[in-house]
């Protein structure tokens, strides 16, 4: 974390869930940035506490069960952690925009596509429902969607999954927000749809220098977006770094079993993939050390006692595992033997082309 500003800073996030059985601590100690015109991809697997966090950016869980324990969500220099419901109001749908998973559930199935949109913009801002119709229109023919003005009449049950897709990032876009947060758009589409569909965020970005935060369990997808990558595990962020620090130097055992899972579809091999074996630990009773220490095959007796703090590896760069403690010394590489074998080709390529490139 440097003294300069960012877009969006976030530090020391503590997020639980107040439930009959128990306390459910959802989100542990998460800090992390995302600047104007860059992509910041969260992955990890289900259950990590990706969706909690970015949906706490925007105060979008309900709260209770749900509970801010600690941290800052700090934005043109105010803490969004300490504004109530309706101060967040102004803030989510103008500075702020979420692209759901599921279009469909998240789009009202009894109103107008064109009815939800123009009541969007005139909720942020001072326009006439006619100057709003024309933004809608424009905008539902700019995400790719031919004849927008019958688009503007239809019901969401009358569209395809793409198509609704497409009106999500419109709707999310109508009032040019800083932020879109992306909670894996592309999850329910075919591959050609999704391909579409990234390289739409990409010009998007492009056009309005909008910050994206993407979450998605595909790395495929995070090696043509991403600028900068942060790895989830137990509700902690266990690796950060660029695209390439992370791609091409993974300092973190679970980062290694994640690239190490990826089939290579551009050659044949007979070589069997990495898997994790064992299952992530229950929140409800978070482990006391290292939360990946009993599914990693270097566990030491110190992961079993202590969680590691941030360890820098380089410029951007950090990670949690005690295997970067100095006192450690150079006793484990990743299990392929050389950093690049664990990205497939067609990452690789992606990569080489500087991360985001068009898909």
């Amino acid at each position: 974390m440097t003294d300069r500003k960012h877009l969006l800073n976030v530090e020391n996030l503590h997020v639980s869930f107040d439930t009959y059985a128990g306390e459910v601590k959802a989100v542990r100690g998460v800090n992390f940035y995302v600047d104007g015109g860059e992509t910041l991809a969260i992955v990890g697997e289900s259950g990590c506490g990706k969706s909690v966090t970015i949906q706490t950016v925007m105060r979008l869980n309900p709260e209770p069960p749900a509970r801010i324990k600690e941290g800052r969500v700090e934005y043109g220099g105010e803490d969004l952690t300490k504004k109530t419901d309706r101060e967040m109001r102004a803030y989510r749908g103008k500075e702020f925009a979420m692209i759901f998973q599921d279009a469909m559930t998240s789009l009202n199935p009894v109103s107008r596509i064109g009815k939800q949109m123009v009541e969007a913009i005139c909720i942020h801002e001072k326009v006439t429902k006619e100057e709003a119709k024309s933004r809608v229109i424009q905008m539902l023919g700019k995400v790719g969607l031919s004849n927008p003005e019958t688009v503007f009449r239809r019901y969401p049950h009358t569209l395809s999954g793409g198509q609704r897709q497409r009106v999500m990032i419109a709707m999310a876009l109508c009032c040019h927000p800083s932020i879109l947060l992306a909670d894996e758009p592309t999850t329910a589409l075919d591959v050609t749809t999704q391909a579409q569909i990234l390289r739409l965020m990409k010009d998007i970005q492009k056009d309005t220098g909008c910050a994206i935060i993407l979450i998605t369990h595909n790395l495929g997808v995070v090696a043509r977006m991403a600028d900068r990558v942060a790895v989830m595990y137990a509700g902690q962020m266990v690796e950060k770094g660029s695209l390439r620090d992370v791609f091409y130097h993974p300092r973190h055992p679970y980062t290694w079993g994640l690239l190490g899972s990826m089939p290579d579809m551009q050659e044949r091999t007979d070589t069997r993939l990495a898997s994790i074996p064992g299952s992530p630990p229950d929140l409800f009773a978070p482990p006391k050390g290292c939360a990946f220490a009993a599914r990693c095959r270097y566990c030491m007796e110190v992961c079993l006692e202590h969680n590691p703090g941030e360890t820098p590896v380089s410029e951007g760069h950090c990670a949690r595992c005690w295997l970067l403690d100095e006192r450690a010394g150079n006793l484990v590489k990743p299990p392929v033997g050389r950093d690049e074998e664990l990205v497939t080709p067609a990452m690789r390529d992606y990569i080489k082309k500087g991360g985001g490139a068009d898909v």
